[in-house]
């Protein structure tokens, strides 16, 4: 991988496990496997929070998201709110939709069409496209993970599966819905790093992440595609 100066001074900040973390990140290991890769003598249930104190380092964050600059346009940049809008707007929809995240990065959602006896959760399939300088192709990441309604459990595979996204899903049918979700704004690679801790709650007039509430009166559809 070709780094530009800005980008080999933020590596050049870092430490030598920070240099193998961050090298084994881009690579497509999750966060927890990216720990042991780089050499991190944490045992147990304290890997997780070591990997986790790695990732949210401000010397890490500034290399990971210098290297992520490289290949977004910023023209194509989505926000938070306006990826929760299209998840708003088409997680009713009876159809499979694709629209343009930010430059390499796709969102996909569509609907099951399936009912489960008081079920409110999902399965969900994250998919990250990544374009590195200097590196011809891509390197393509799927996550998928089965999510229960029991809250213990949701808790526990979220916290073992990278950037799992809890859903939950509440309609008068009871109708789970199958979301897939790519790269929000310049957080897209934090995103994939990192498991969310948030629940997205679609009750058909609202939905929310991390205190933002969507409603239909924010969703611009057509302004998204």
């Amino acid at each position: 991988m070709t780094l530009t100066e800005e980008q080999k001074a933020f590596f050049d900040a870092l430490t030598q496990l920070q240099r193998r973390f961050v090298t084994a990140l881009l690579e497509g290991a999750n966060q927890t496997e990216t720990y042991r890769r780089a050499g991190g003598k944490a045992k147990g249930d304290g890997v997780r929070s070591k990997a986790s104190q790695l990732v949210t380092n401000s010397n890490v964050q500034a290399f990971l998201q210098s290297v992520q600059h490289e290949t977004v346009n910023e023209e194509a940049i989505m926000t938070y709110t306006e990826a929760l809008c299209i998840i708003y707007a088409l997680s009713s929809s009876n159809v499979v939709e694709t629209r343009r995240v930010m430059g390499l990065h796709r969102a996909l959602i569509g609907y099951s069409g399936r009912t489960v006896n008081n079920g409110i959760h999902l399965q969900v399939t994250l998919f990250f496209l990544l374009h590195f300088s200097g590196i011809s192709g891509y390197s393509l990441k799927t996550i998928t993970g089965r999510i229960t309604k029991n809250p213990k459990r949701i808790k526990t595979q979220a916290g073992k599966v990278m950037a799992m996204v809890t859903i939950q899903v509440e309609t008068d049918k009871r109708t789970p819905y199958p979301l897939c979700v790519v790269g929000f704004d310049l957080l897209a690679l934090e995103l994939m790093l990192c498991p969310l801790r948030q629940t997205i709650t679609v009750n058909g007039r609202s939905a929310y992440w991390s205190g933002y509430q969507i409603t239909a009166s924010h969703i611009q559809y057509n302004q998204l595609v």
